[in-house]
């Protein structure tokens, strides 16, 4: 695919000063070469939170593939690690202050928006969110669980993991082989929104842009189910 979408330059507009090109292609669909590449035609630069995330030091960054230390970061890919697959760890030799690893939940939320939705919306420093995205949980995690806290106590408690999806013409989502939509969302085709259940099932969606809405999603045809 060599054509750009409206949308898809917007998402790249969006979330390229902040996120790597590889962390992009599924949702844009296009190569990390090619994101690139459009990125210089219409002159985005990277963020200087973005600099600063690539600056961690060696033993905070995410291990490469088939040479991961035996004392680096565990990442557990089992069922029993929680949604998603991943649970972070506090380097060993230390002494942890607060939960040892990170909130499933928690983890969603930094990955599904850009590292500058996420300061604003937690209150964290840019730095924070991206060792966050990185795989680093801190050994004194107290701050982090307390922002995290505060935010679900602000916008209600989400009791699933979030999901990406894009609003199709007619301002419907699909999410689990169902169509689901909202009054607000005609507007909103081709746009990318993050889904998720709260506390009570209610499938809901939240805007990506600041200020971010929640919008409560209505089972399409739910009344002949």
């Amino acid at each position: 695919m060599t054509s750009w979408t409206f949308a898809q330059i917007e998402q790249l507009q969006r979330r390229y000063p902040d996120e790597r090109a590889l962390d992009m292609t599924r949702d844009l669909e296009h190569t990390p070469r090619a994101i690139n590449q459009k990125a210089r035609e219409i002159g985005l630069k990277k963020s200087a939170a973005y600099y600063a995330s690539t600056k961690l030091p060696r033993a905070n960054r995410r291990p490469r593939a088939g040479n991961t230390p035996m004392n680096d970061l565990a990442t557990g890919t089992s069922p029993a690690h929680g949604s998603g697959g991943i649970t972070l760890r506090s380097p060993p030799g230390t002494r942890p202050c607060g939960p040892q690893s990170a909130p499933p939940d928690l983890l969603h939320f930094v990955q599904a928006l850009p590292v500058s939705s996420a300061v604003r919306a937690l209150g964290l420093s840019a730095g924070t969110i991206s060792r966050l995205r990185h795989g680093y949980w801190p050994p004194d995690s107290r701050k982090v669980v307390k922002a995290w806290g505060n935010y679900k106590a602000r916008h209600g408690v989400i009791a699933s993991s979030w999901f990406m999806r894009r609003v199709r013409a007619g301002g419907v989502v699909h999410h689990a082989g169902r169509d689901y939509t909202a009054l607000e969302l005609a507007a909103r085709t081709g746009q990318l929104l993050a889904v998720a259940r709260d506390a009570g099932g209610q499938l809901v969606a939240q805007t990506l842009e600041l200020p971010a809405e929640r919008l409560a999603l209505t089972l399409i045809g739910a009344a002949h189910d």
